[in-house]
């Protein structure tokens, strides 16, 4: 049996999401308008990750597995496996995927319940800033063992402008709709050292949707 790592105890609300289920992906349409679309930015994700047919992937904080079927139609004689700590948000997962391929899994990303070097690529997106600091450490642990060696680690969640409105808009945005937590992540610009840390070497970046979304490709080191 593997060595678990040391946890840290936060506060998960599966009643808050559930009832936040029924309406998240009508808010991230909405939210999603004035840069084309969900559709459109979920597509450039998957074209960023570039899946291979035999790929062994995994989607963490999957949500209601928006990515899901975009993966699985490129992905023929592998598996794409989407955990959420939701019941309820993988419960939409079966009404946008009926693929063979797919398997949703409730799981918490701290404790993965899979073999050591295990998968091709693993993706977070717009998760990652959801963990506080202590649980996001232990997750990327985890992350990194599951991962096949010299497999990636693919981010697809806020980034902070370099100046100009943009930059206010979006401190302004994060301030008002996240945690506490997740603005100091974004504000101390805390991804690249947590991703070094964890034992990453960022290979790609792509600044996107006006310079508030960014992909990050880490490859396991």
């Amino acid at each position: 049996m593997k060595n678990q790592p040391e946890q840290e105890e936060y506060c998960y609300s599966q009643e808050g999401w559930a009832n936040l289920a029924r309406f998240y992906d009508p808010f991230l349409n909405f939210l999603f308008l004035p840069v084309g679309g969900e559709g459109k930015v979920r597509a450039k994700f998957v074209n960023f990750i570039d899946p291979a047919e035999e790929d062994d992937v995994l989607d963490i904080c999957c949500g209601t597995g928006t990515l899901i079927p975009l993966l699985a139609r490129r992905i023929t004689r592998g598996r794409v496996i989407g955990i959420d700590l939701s019941a309820a948000m993988l419960f939409k997962i079966a009404g946008k995927s009926n693929s063979s391929k797919v398997f949703p899994l409730q799981s918490d990303a701290q404790n993965m319940p899979f073999a050591d070097c295990c998968f091709d690529k693993e993706l977070i997106s717009l998760g990652l800033h959801e963990i506080p600091d202590g649980v996001r450490l232990v997750a990327l642990k985890e992350i990194h063992r599951t991962l096949k060696p010299g497999g990636s680690l693919f981010v697809f969640d806020f980034n902070l402008p370099e100046g100009g409105p943009t930059r206010l808009i979006t401190r302004l945005f994060v301030k008002a709709l996240e945690e506490s937590f997740t603005y100091d992540w974004l504000i101390d610009e805390k991804l690249f050292p947590e991703l070094a840390a964890t034992g990453f070497t960022v290979e790609k970046r792509e600044i996107i949707c006006g310079g508030i979304l960014q992909l990050v490709q880490a490859r396991k080191t």
